[in-house]
């Protein structure tokens, strides 16, 4: 069984899931982390304490609650990042 694994790295937490090719979801958990304001007008996050964090722990938990072993995780497909900037 192949499986897909998704994360979205939102503003104030980080979701994922992991999916089969019938788009039945296996597991998904999210995780929240904190939205930095250093000043009226500005928000940051900590890239390597929140974004690649959250993934990490997202992937661990997903194979962990689903499972399913990490070789059966589609690794040839493409990954996308996407970011919003607003004013």
């Amino acid at each position: 069984m192949n499986v897909y694994l998704g994360v979205d790295v939102g503003t104030y937490e980080s979701k994922g899931a992991l999916v089969d090719r019938e788009g039945r979801v296996l597991a998904s958990a999210a995780r929240p982390h904190r939205l930095i304001v250093p000043r009226a007008g500005w928000a940051e996050h900590r890239a390597e304490e929140d974004w690649w964090s959250d993934f990490v722990w997202l992937a661990r938990k997903l194979i962990a609650d689903s499972g399913v072993l990490a070789s059966r995780i589609e690794r040839d497909r493409s990954v996308r990042a996407a970011g919003r900037r607003r004013r």
